[in-house]
């Protein structure tokens, strides 16, 4: 009796001593083998929360160990289960024969190790000749506790890897590491998960998560109940194949919340896997999923949308959902178009009340939207300090609505853009033009200078500049002009021809003199046949040629700068109404603080741009010889010519003084000459200073926390302007004047110049 205490005493020691080692959970399946230091081996088998202990000796066979094991533990039947047991750097070692078990006896024998963990596999009703020792080692759970005996420290970090080392080792190295990543749809599972799950958002958030709980889990769902203020959903296969999953969720009246009431959440259905493109993944779970992307990049495209699902969360979805889901994303951030027309009397009182001397006009009739102008109040005192010109043009707006944006805008010193004004009307009109001028004249009435206005000749603009404006100096845009004048000879003439009269009116609208305008333009009369002659006939010579134009141009030719507005606000066009005016206002917020930084760092007296043509100049023609004849007027002679320049008058003779209102090189010359500093004769508009001033005020933010809800308006909200769908598929481009050319670009498959990209490319290579 004494000796067996002894002996229990001893085991007792041994098994609190922390000698004993490796605990290993496979599907909570555990074979624990106590291996005694004496002759005698002890056994105990644990099978989920049943423990036995058999005795093991050189004896014992693998069939005696089977037959029982599956005689003690309850749901295992002989060749179902397989035995796994560990050794240091072997952590899935094989138990399949009466030779394992003599081997790992005598390898803990020699390591003098008293306790062995052996993993008990269920690997399901199949024969034990038919279990394929791939298939376990690919689903086995490898989460290891580790136990000093068995598994040291250097080795308990890295079970998993080796595992997935041995994986490898059998099935090859066919399946990159990569594929196992983690897809963003992986937190779909915990969706629905417990009875008293609450969801804030009410039956939308409990749908939307249900719909995201089934595409991840892979099961079809049918509601049986589905209202504001109860949810109820049975698994598809409830009656093929009795599926017992069910899900009834209900309106907590006293919280306002949805709670799960009753929740079943096991499926005995067939077939519960993952699919690409479950139907459940419609354009409403995918709004909810693309909602913040579309908030930062509202032009993105629908094809956009399929890669992104595809690479981040590992679903296909269609293009045309991908496009209506991105549709019901603008409405949820947006709210309905139609509703924005209703918030823009609070916008507007609001965008006078934070940007003082904004200037903003709303006109209405009979209760619905006709046309917005605004101006904000940093432009208008901005462009005082710009050159006194501005540039004209109209785009249009891609919104269900659609419209154009009138634009008027100025240049900087810096010969950057200086927006103005803009207006949403409802097309390109002489009504809608006349409207804009008669605003801008409003604006412009304490403005003393000379307003040049450069514009093409687009329906309503001439007729509209002349009466609203009629002392105002007209521009046309010569690049108009060679557009209109080219469409008017038929293919038939051939482009050398036409290329031809284009440039022999191109030198007649740049002619520096009178003397050499008339000679040009008698030229290009005898050569341009009839054509040219009624071209001719309603374009007066003061509004396209240099040597006629009565006020100052300051080198402008063309209306490429309104151009540049409507591209700097290209991507806020295809948006709801109030977002495009918050779109073109933080547009230019950012311009202007961006610029009055900028600016900041500048030491020189002009803005860079101009500071580097003065340099230019002054290096242009240091091999001169310049003549004094009085205190301000000077000679210049040059490899071809001779001119003069008078000082004063800030003029030459070759006219470029007068045309660009920047002294040319032969001024320059004459300045060095006479150690006359250059920028006494230059004009203020083109110094940093003005530059500094156009851009000193900011434009301020409008704050939307007091935004009433467009629902409470009722029968007195602005209603959205009537139009009437064209015909065919909307269009999205411009449409390009005749002759307009495409910029060339690069394709990255053939490398060669032309009108086609990669995706487009048929070039044999």
């Amino acid at each position: 009796m004494f000796s067996f205490t002894i002996i229990i005493v001893a085991v007792l020691i041994f098994w609190l001593s922390g000698c004993a080692v490796a605990v290993y959970n496979i599907n909570n399946s555990f074979l624990h083998v106590f291996y005694s230091m004496s002759k005698s081996t002890f056994g105990r088998f644990t099978y989920g929360t049943e423990t036995i202990l058999l005795p093991l000796s050189s004896s014992t066979t693998y069939e005696n160990l089977c037959a029982k094991i599956s005689s003690r533990f309850r749901n295992l039947k002989d060749g179902q289960f397989v035995f796994r047991y560990a050794l240091n750097d072997c952590p899935n070692c094989y138990l399949e024969c009466d030779d394992d078990i003599l081997i790992m006896l005598d390898i803990f024998q020699l390591l003098n190790f008293p306790f062995i963990d052996i993993h008990v596999l269920n690997v399901g009703a199949c024969s034990k000749m038919c279990v394929d020792k791939q298939e376990i080692a690919a689903t086995v759970d490898t989460a290891i506790v580790n136990i000093p005996e068995l598994v040291d420290e250097d080795h308990a970090s890295s079970d998993d890897s080796n595992l997935e080392d041995d994986n490898n080792m059998i099935i090859g190295n066919f399946v990159s590491n990569k594929s196992k990543r983690k897809y963003m749809s992986s937190d779909w599972n915990d969706n629905i998960y417990k009875i008293g799950q609450v969801f804030i958002g009410g039956a939308v958030e409990f749908r939307d998560k249900l719909c995201k709980f089934a595409v991840e889990k892979g099961f079809e769902f049918n509601y049986v109940k589905n209202d504001k203020c109860r949810v109820s959903a049975t698994c598809a296969k409830k009656d093929s194949d009795g599926c017992e999953w069910y899900v009834y969720a209900s309106l907590n009246k006293a919280s306002g919340y949805f709670h799960i009431i009753k929740l079943v959440n096991n499926h005995f259905c067939v077939g519960v896997v993952r699919h690409q493109n479950h139907k459940r993944l419609g354009s409403k779970v995918i709004s909810t999923i693309m909602a913040d992307k579309v908030r930062s990049d509202p032009l993105i495209k629908p094809k956009d949308i399929v890669k992104h699902f595809k690479h981040d969360y590992g679903f296909d979805i269609p293009y045309h959902m991908a496009y209506r889901g991105k549709e019901a994303a603008n409405k949820m951030l947006h709210g309905s178009e139609a509703f924005g027309y209703s918030l823009l009397p609070w916008y507007i009182d609001t965008l006078k009340r934070t940007n003082p001397g904004s200037y903003c006009i709303l006109d209405s009739l009979d209760n619905r939207f006709r046309r917005l102008f605004i101006s904000y109040g940093a432009c208008i005192n901005g462009f005082k300090y710009c050159r006194p010109m501005l540039f004209l043009d109209g785009t249009f707006i891609k919104n269900k609505y659609k419209g154009m944006l009138l634009g008027a805008c100025a240049k900087t010193g810096n010969k950057d853009v200086f927006p103005f004004a803009f207006a949403i009307v409802d097309a390109e009109s002489k009504e809608n033009w006349r409207w804009f001028l008669e605003h801008l004249a409003i604006i412009l009435a304490s403005d003393y200078r000379t307003i040049v206005f450069m514009t093409d000749r687009g329906a309503g603009l001439l007729d509209g500049v002349k009466e609203v404006f009629p002392n105002a100096p007209h521009s046309y845009c010569i690049k108009h002009l060679k557009d209109n004048l080219n469409g008017r000879y038929p293919s038939s003439y051939g482009s050398t021809f036409k290329e031809h009269i284009v440039r022999l009116f191109t030198q007649a609208a740049y002619a520096r003199t009178l003397d050499i305008f008339n000679e040009k333009l008698e030229e290009f009369r005898k050569q341009s046949r009839g054509q040219g002659q009624s071209f001719l006939a309603n374009l007066p010579p003061e509004n396209y040629a240099i040597a006629c134009f009565p006020a100052k141009r300051y080198g402008e030719m063309s209306n490429s700068l309104a151009e540049s507005f409507n591209n700097m606000v290209k991507d806020e066009r295809c948006m709801p109404l109030p977002q495009l005016l918050e779109g073109i206002r933080v547009r230019v917020m950012e311009i202007f603080c961006e610029r009055k930084v900028q600016s900041s760092t500048w030491r020189s007296v002009l803005c860079p741009k101009l500071e580097k043509k003065l340099s230019k100049r002054i290096e242009t023609g240091r091999n001169w010889r310049v003549s004094q004849s009085t205190n301000d007027i000077f000679e210049v002679c040059t490899e071809d010519s001779n001119v003069m320049v008078n000082l004063v008058e800030r003029e030459c003779s070759c006219a470029w003084w007068q045309f660009r209102c920047f002294p040319c090189s032969h001024a320059v010359q004459v300045m060095q000459k006479a150690n006359r500093i250059p920028y006494r004769y230059i004009e203020d508009y083109w110094k940093t200073s003005f530059y500094r001033s156009a851009h000193d005020l900011p434009i301020f933010p409008v704050p939307d926390l007091d935004k009433p809800n467009p629902s409470s308006f009722g029968d007195s909200a602005l209603q959205p302007p009537k139009t009437r769908k064209p015909p065919g598929r909307p269009r999205t481009r411009r449409i390009k004047s005749f002759g307009e050319e495409s910029r060339p670009v690069k394709c990255t498959r053939c490398d060669q110049l032309g009108h086609h990209n990669r995706r487009s490319c048929n070039v044999a290579i």
